[in-house]
């Protein structure tokens, strides 16, 4: 789980797909902003926004996960599993500017479904041995 100084305790997948963004608020409808994430793990995920979210700010994040299909245990195909966006609330961690327009934010998840975590768990675990 952690090599060295490494203090994450999940695996990181270096992954990109598609993301929707939305700050938790009492507001009527705060945006919704998507993008793409740049990793994901079993703990949270890094994903560049045009809104500089500040540390400590809570997200409704909805992410496709290509490949997890098969890491979910229900009834359905995988196919079907396919099109199940992993449906998580997570913490801003991390805010860096890249450049002028664009932040890379750091998130970890506080709330997330049980089932859906385990099989997050298991692909990020399947695909980095496979890497290794």
């Amino acid at each position: 789980m952690t090599k060295g100084s490494e203090r994450r305790k999940f695996k990181r997948l270096p992954k990109s797909a598609s993301l929707k963004v939305q700050r938790l608020s009492f507001e009527d409808q705060p945006a919704q902003h998507v993008t793409l994430y740049k990793d994901l793990g079993g703990g949270g995920m890094l994903f560049e926004s045009e809104v500089a979210y500040e540390k400590g700010t809570l997200l409704k994040i909805q992410a496709m996960v290509p490949g997890w299909g098969g890491y979910i245990r229900n009834f359905k195909r995988t196919e079907d599993n396919e099109k199940h966006a992993l449906v998580t609330v997570a913490e801003v961690v991390r805010v860096e500017a890249i450049n002028g327009k664009s932040f890379e934010i750091g998130v970890h998840f506080v709330n997330i479904y049980e089932n859906d975590h385990r099989a997050l768990i298991e692909y990020v675990d399947s695909m980095t041995n496979e890497m290794d």
